[in-house]
């Protein structure tokens, strides 16, 4: 699988790893799979670095689509989604517009340490 998922329990936060070629249907196994492990919820750092993205504007919305399915109506944990790539970078802010009311706190970084400390920012007090 082109993204693996780790959860940090004493954390409690996700920490997602893109490798390779990432597809539609790569990216909506990864949604279900958060959901089937009750992951939703949670923070998450996905990290998109050196990764190569195969989708289009038609592939976000689907995307979009099935985080709306998985949520039934809830809001999703703060993402934070790290990349060195202007496209990624860009595919990612669009995706944040389409699912601003499901994913309210996803944001995009160019760094993981930047990321990390936003994620801790964002746990309950």
């Amino acid at each position: 699988m082109p993204i693996s998922i780790q959860f940090d329990e004493s954390a409690g936060c996700v920490y997602s790893t893109a490798q390779g070629i990432v597809a539609v249907g790569d990216i909506e196994a990864h949604l279900r799979a958060k959901a089937a492990a009750e992951l939703l919820f949670k923070p998450e750092i996905f990290d998109a670095r050196d990764v190569t993205l195969d989708l289009s504007v038609r592939d976000l919305q689907h995307i979009a689509e099935v985080l709306r399915e998985v949520m039934d109506a809830s809001k999703a944990g703060p993402t934070a989604v790290v990349t060195n790539s202007a496209y990624i970078e860009c595919l990612a802010r669009a995706y944040a517009e389409m699912t601003a009311k499901e994913n309210p706190d996803f944001r995009v970084f160019n760094s993981i340490v930047t990321a990390k400390e936003w994620v801790a920012q964002q746990a309950p007090a």
